[in-house]
């Protein structure tokens, strides 16, 4: 008969650490006080009989699930650090994640369908929406008749649940830097269809509108293909050389628009910051490593994994929403580099 390994249980952590069971079981949750040399015996105990607690059999005695599903369509550079903390958070909860992807063409009947399909085989405690299309409001309503606890990451639909990034507060405070450094005609980089940047030029706008100034718009394609779309904003950098009225500085929609840009000004002989100061948002990788170093506004990816989980952990316990709802806003920060 094969041998079965034997699962280590609270008792035999107890027995190790020369603790109580409950004592050792407000250390795994990291809910009440222990004194810092028991915590530490019982840490030691944990390591030494390598305890993992067993989700499957709690789910059994609980009749709850505690997987979490996050539904997104894509692992962009921006969207893991969200998932870190996401993960993070709930790993400390002994919650675990379940990834699912879905195709943001596809139409609200067919995500619908597919998480119902799901859901039937692996039942999730909460849902997170990260990457979430503003126009699928299908799966919310979902969610909400399945009476399924759920929040969407950085989502500006009406009345959904949601960990929202001020990027208002982050363009604003940018320009408003700018503007101190001396810069008078300040423009924005983005796309032709304004709507697209609503968020961003509210910032914008509202610094102006301190400033006394005027706005000004310098207006690309934005093609979905990423190779075309670099190469377009290259050569608007390069073409900024035959502009009479060139603008003293510029704040790009995003890193992904500023760094080609950067490169066309640089291929056309424009010194940057000296003729044009340029400002990036997102704060990718990137930005630390072209030169001159891209300044930027940094979203807070971590903090808003983490705060999306605090919000589903929060329902899953079955507490009232605060007085102002579950939503939350989180700012913004300026990474002042070599560009501006």
């Amino acid at each position: 008969m094969a041998d079965f390994i034997r699962m280590t249980s609270l008792k035999d952590i107890a027995r190790e650490a020369g603790v109580s069971t409950r004592t050792v079981t407000r250390v795994l949750k990291n809910n009440g006080y222990v004194h810092k040399e028991t915590r530490q015996q019982i840490e030691a105990a944990i390591q030494k009989l390598g305890y993992h607690p067993n989700r499957a059999a709690r789910s059994l005695r609980t009749r709850q699930s505690y997987e979490i599903t996050v539904i997104t369509s894509s692992v962009e550079e921006l969207h893991v650090a969200k998932l870190i903390g996401l993960e993070e958070k709930l790993r400390q909860n002994d919650y675990q994640l379940n990834l699912l992807f879905h195709h943001s063409h596809a139409d609200n009947a067919s995500h619908e369908t597919l998480f119902s399909e799901i859901m039937k085989q692996r039942p999730a405690g909460a849902v997170v929406l990260l990457s979430y299309s503003e126009a699928d409001l299908t799966l919310t309503r979902f969610f909400n008749g399945q009476s399924l606890p759920y929040v969407i990451i950085d989502s500006h639909a009406p009345d959904v649940d949601t960990v929202r990034i001020n990027r208002a507060q982050g363009v604003c405070e940018a320009t408003l830097y700018l503007a101190g450094k001396g810069h008078r005609k300040i423009a924005f980089l983005g796309p032709k269809d304004l709507a697209l940047s609503a968020n961003r030029l509210e910032g914008y706008h509202r610094a102006l509108a301190q400033l006394g100034r005027s706005p000004e718009y310098l207006s690309v394609d934005f093609p979905g293909n990423a190779d075309e779309r670099h190469n377009l904003l290259r050569e608007f950098g390069r073409s900024m050389k035959n502009r009479k009225d060139l603008p003293d500085a510029i704040i790009a929609y995003s890193d992904r628009v500023a760094l080609p840009f950067l490169a066309g000004l640089l291929d056309a002989g424009i010194k940057v910051p000296d003729q044009i100061a340029l400002v990036g948002f997102d704060n990718f990788m990137a930005t630390d490593y072209c030169w001159p170093r891209l300044t930027t506004i940094a979203q807070p990816t971590h903090d808003t994994g983490v705060a999306a989980a605090e919000i589903i952990l929060q329902k899953i316990a079955g507490l009232p929403p605060p007085a102002q709802g579950w939503s939350r806003s989180l700012p913004t920060r300026l990474i002042i580099r070599e560009s501006a």
